[in-house]
């Protein structure tokens, strides 16, 4: 439907059409909307907001199942209006959340062409969902709130069940592949994380699974490269995506998840702090947290103990070394991940991870000169020493 944009934030009452074949000819009703005062008559209400039209000026009106209107013996059987009405509003909800599933269905598919277009229109009508499914208004002379027990928490509900069906895989059937965004698990993780964290989801049962998620896939330098390009051109720059991965990380070390170390290569190539498969650039003078990529997150001070617990320690390592394709791809990775771990723990990361030996002494500096460390002797027998 096209409407002038003088409707733009004007309440308008409109109602559907259900068309039922009979015999040889068609049966038209309008349909029948639910209130508490059952004789009270009601219209949906359109209200545009200007400021959640997608990119090409488009408004998706979200609303539940069409119902036609009860027949009067069914109503009469209730002993009263407030039984009538307990009996409606259950059937109502039932409709929405069916409803609302379908609709998340169409509004993830926007996602199967992974473009800045379609993230953007996924996003903006997303929250277009959003807003109308928390807050239902009718006309009922003027627009007025549809009194449902189904508001903020239930859309925030019905949406965890949806993207957590997407981290089971339930939307594939069988055996069934999908060639779309729900196949690539990097594509996958940016949407399920930015999406907890717009609209403040518990992200805490999915942590683990979205590190892993955001791990940068192991292919080949040129495959890989075509990759990143086609991913990063597909990301709008106002999602804020290395924001949400700091949130995850903040997330993850409250909760004693140690995978988040995989997610950090990712950070810095959308930060720009390094390029794919490009050596780690030269700083003179540099801060410490600036040459170990580690800017924003809070490392223990002076580089020498490890920010790990024991099992996080051994946990850690073990991460590293099953997933050394990430040094490779980002080489400023193993500055961080030497920092992180520790002056301690250094020869063990060496004896896993190849160390360049002006790295190595950068992080010694670091560590030796940081206030209260002249403990340590400069006599360390690195592996690397012949």
């Amino acid at each position: 439907m096209v409407t002038p944009k003088k409707n733009v934030g004007v309440s308008i009452p409109y109602k559907y059409v259900v068309c039922k074949r009979k015999d040889n000819s068609y049966e038209y009703k309008d349909e029948h909307i639910y209130l508490k005062d059952a004789k009270q008559h009601a219209n949906r209400c359109l209200f545009v907001k200007e400021d959640l039209l997608t990119h090409d000026g488009e408004w998706h009106q979200y609303d539940d199942i069409i119902r036609t209107e009860p027949d009067q013996s069914w109503i009469s059987r209730c002993k009263n209006k407030l039984a009538w009405w307990d009996v409606c509003k259950e059937t109502v909800v039932t409709g929405r959340q069916l409803a609302g599933k379908v609709m998340l269905g169409n509004i993830f598919n926007l996602l199967q062409t992974w473009s800045d277009v379609n993230i953007r229109n996924f996003f903006t009508q997303l929250q277009q969902f959003f807003t109308n499914y928390k807050s239902p208004f009718l006309h009922v002379d003027g627009p007025k709130k549809w009194d449902l027990p189904y508001g903020e928490e239930q859309v925030k509900t019905l949406l965890k069940e949806f993207m957590q069906q997407a981290l089971d895989g339930g939307n594939q059937k069988g055996n069934e592949k999908r060639e779309d965004f729900f196949s690539d698990p990097l594509k996958l993780g940016v949407i399920i994380l930015v999406v907890h964290i717009n609209y403040s989801l518990d992200v805490s049962g999915h942590i683990s699974k979205l590190c892993e998620l955001l791990c940068l896939p192991k292919k080949p330098r040129e495959v890989f490269l075509a990759y990143w390009t086609d991913f990063k051109q597909g990301l709008p720059g106002d999602i804020r995506v290395s924001e949400a991965i700091e949130t995850l990380f903040n997330f993850a070390r409250k909760h004693g998840v140690e995978k988040w170390i995989l997610v950090i290569p990712l950070l810095h190539l959308l930060r720009g702090d390094s390029k794919p498969f490009e050596a780690a650039p030269l700083t003179m003078n540099p801060k410490c947290d600036i040459w170990a990529g580690l800017k924003g997150i809070k490392t223990p001070e002076g580089y020498t103990d490890s920010m790990f617990e024991t099992q996080g320690l051994r946990d850690s390592i073990q991460i590293m070394e099953k997933h050394k394709h990430l040094v490779a791809m980002d080489c400023l990775v193993t500055r961080s991940w030497m920092c992180l771990l520790g002056l301690d723990n250094l020869f063990n990361f060496a004896s896993i991870i190849p160390l360049d030996v002006l790295d190595t002494l950068q992080h010694l500096q670091f560590s030796l000169t940081s206030r209260e460390n002249y403990k340590y002797e400069v006599h360390i027998s690195l592996p690397f020493e012949k």
